[in-house]
């Protein structure tokens, strides 16, 4: 993370890094890009191209007015920026190992339910179960 002191003290906290936000519901796949001026949202719908859209949020903080059309090197910019963040966070990602999964079928809860009931965390102690 970044250090809030110097910020907190008066001073300059140095560059502002982007935020990146995603999001998935129903199947469409949401990204925003926000930079201290601009924020890009990015559609991908389930077929078909991506929605692209651009505000200016110094000007318009509400996001009223798409700028996409009307800024097209901002928003190739900010779009090679995202592509160039996502994969980054990919290649990362695929360093990560993944988890052993274990069996947790309905003996295997059992288990761990008797086991919590003798350490008294269930409030069923003593009941006939």
């Amino acid at each position: 993370g970044t250090s809030l002191v110097p910020l907190l003290a008066g001073q300059n906290p140095g560059p502002v890094l982007p935020a990146f936000s995603q999001s998935t519901l129903y199947g469409a796949e949401k990204m925003a890009w926000r930079t201290d001026r601009w924020c890009l949202i990015v559609d991908k719908a389930r077929e078909g191209e991506a929605s692209i859209e651009l505000y200016d949020m110094v000007a318009d903080p509400l996001q009223t007015r798409d700028l996409a059309r009307e800024r097209p090197a901002v928003r190739e910019e900010l779009s090679r920026s995202l592509a160039r963040f996502t994969r980054e966070l990919e290649l990362r990602a695929a360093t990560i190992p993944t988890p052993e999964v274990r069996d947790m079928g309905p003996s295997r809860i059992k288990k761990y339910l008797e086991s919590l009931e003798k350490l008294g965390y269930t409030g069923r102690e003593g009941e006939d179960g």
